[in-house]
């Protein structure tokens, strides 16, 4: 299947079209995964790679990893777990906004109280997405290619 902990996604081990230049020419939207959990980190790929206009960049087990690629990867939008070995999504999401101020991040987590929510605000970050209600049209919103459901 797709590898992970750290691996760099051929798209065409991902799904037949991931990552298909669009007929205006666009480059497909680079997604980077941050998860430890492997199901969902499954769950994650399997469902971006529905949409031929994303493609998934790579995949990190920790925040460590996901910094130590973010330059090399740089990717359009980062889908960042909040509890991570090592250092939290949001230690995680402060380091990669300080290093690439552009990139998008969403805080993808199973817990979803208001303090968590202020913490991301406050590091700027584009959403919060709980992870009961991931899916394709979430993260097509971050990147402002569809409207709020």
């Amino acid at each position: 299947m797709t590898p992970r902990g750290g691996s760099t996604i051929d798209p065409a081990q991902a799904a037949t079209g991931n990552g298909a230049v669009d007929a205006k020419g666009a480059s497909p939207a680079t997604i980077m995964v941050v998860e430890d959990a492997p199901e969902f980190q499954e769950l994650v790929v399997l469902t971006l790679t529905l949409e031929p206009h994303l493609k998934v960049g790579f995949i990190a087990s920790s925040g460590e990893e996901a910094l130590d690629a973010l330059d090399r990867v740089a990717p359009d939008l980062v889908l960042l777990d909040f509890r991570l070995p090592g250092i939290d999504g949001l230690e995680t999401a402060r380091r990669m906004k300080k290093q690439r101020p552009d990139v998008k991040i969403a805080l993808v987590t199973a817990y979803t109280e208001e303090v968590l929510k202020r913490a991301a605000h406050d590091a700027h970050l584009e959403a919060v997405i709980p992870k009961a209600d991931f899916s394709l049209r979430r993260v097509l919103h971050v990147l402002g290619s569809t409207p709020s459901a």
